[in-house]
């Protein structure tokens, strides 16, 4: 970006990303309660890694096919057919240490996909355990 200073937009909702040409911008991902922060912690917390998906049918075939954790929710609640729900509390590293998790959620795995869909550049999950992990990064790639 030359010498000029990268630009940040927030969308407050995933139904508002289309506002926006995310082509040549990092989308940081932040549903802090939930999805991102269950991420992060599941990364930290030694999972092999952690699989993003759109459905709860997705979900359940590929973690069959793979024999890794199935985890999300739908409207907050642990959805029909998932092992787990989508707590970081529910993934200790005696849990989940060298598992793949796959994980569906209500916003936060849709707004990944969303993302991709709308070809971002780049895709990172922000929340309050990898906050400073984050900016560090944004920083350093110095994009919109």
């Amino acid at each position: 970006m030359d010498n000029e200073k990268p630009l940040l937009y927030t969308s407050l909702s995933p139904a508002l990303l289309h506002l926006y040409d995310v082509s040549s911008s990092i989308v940081v991902i932040i549903d802090v309660l939930r999805a991102t922060s269950t991420i992060a912690t599941a990364l930290f917390n030694g999972a092999k890694c952690v699989i993003p998906v759109n459905s709860v049918e997705e979900c359940i075939r590929l973690g069959r096919q793979i024999d890794g954790v199935t985890a999300g929710e739908r409207d907050g609640k642990i959805a029909e057919g998932l092992e787990y729900g989508n707590s970081p509390f529910e993934y200790p590293e005696e849990f989940i240490k060298d598992k793949t998790l796959v994980l569906t959620t209500t916003n936060g795995t849709r707004l990944l996909h969303m993302a991709l869909d709308n070809n971002a550049r780049g895709i990172i999950t922000g929340s309050f355990p990898n906050l400073s992990s984050v900016c560090r990064y944004l920083v350093d790639k110095n994009r919109t």
